[in-house]
């Protein structure tokens, strides 16, 4: 049942509530935590760069951003689970390379 609702796009994009696609993350690396790195091997918490390029949407816990992730890998795309820690979000998101949201 999971499979079948990460592959429908209207669904997962409901599980989000704000997203953009300006680097806000390589421009404020210090606001976000990795949570799950799934394009690398690193220990969590660690990456081996912080990307230029991509979306970040931000869900209201860990399980959807789980599947929001797991969206954009089974359609090819890279994904990171991250924490934001801003007052203003202060909440799970996820970033993937794909090019619009």
């Amino acid at each position: 049942m999971l499979s079948e609702f990460i592959k429908n796009k209207e669904l997962v994009n409901q599980l989000w509530h704000t997203g953009m696609t300006t680097p806000i993350w390589s421009e404020q690396p210090d606001r976000f935590e990795i949570v799950i790195d799934v394009i690398s091997t690193l220990n969590i918490g660690e990456v081996s760069h912080i990307p230029e390029t991509g979306i970040i949407v931000w869900v209201d816990n860990f399980l959807e951003a789980y599947i929001v992730s797991q969206y954009y890998e089974q359609n090819d795309y890279d994904a990171i689970i991250l924490y934001d820690t801003s007052a203003e979000y202060n909440g799970y998101c996820v970033w993937s390379n794909a090019e619009k949201l």
